[in-house]
């Protein structure tokens, strides 16, 4: 018998480490993928940011990071619905 998991902890996984409340759920693939995104999302933002030279490029950094806060909660509703799901709630 699977152990169910608790849909609360996988959101607050994935908010912690993007991917881990995937994990968590028993979607391995599934986490690690949301993982390297996440972190492709992230390198971007921070490439974005250093090479930003006296705030001239400011419009790329905003939608840059405003797509990376979507994604990231993106990710914990998707925990969360994978973390009901395999407990039988949906």
């Amino acid at each position: 018998m699977t152990e169910k998991k608790s849909p609360i902890l996988a959101a607050v996984l994935s908010f912690l480490i993007p991917g881990f409340g995937q994990i968590y759920s028993g979607e391995a693939r599934r986490g690690m993928g949301i993982f390297l995104i996440g972190t492709m999302f992230t390198m971007f933002e921070i490439f974005l940011i250093r090479n930003n030279y006296e705030g001239r490029q400011i419009v790329p950094v905003l939608v840059a990071g405003i797509a990376t806060i979507l994604f990231w909660i993106f990710n914990m509703y998707d925990a969360h619905t994978t973390a009901k799901k395999n407990r039988g709630e949906m």
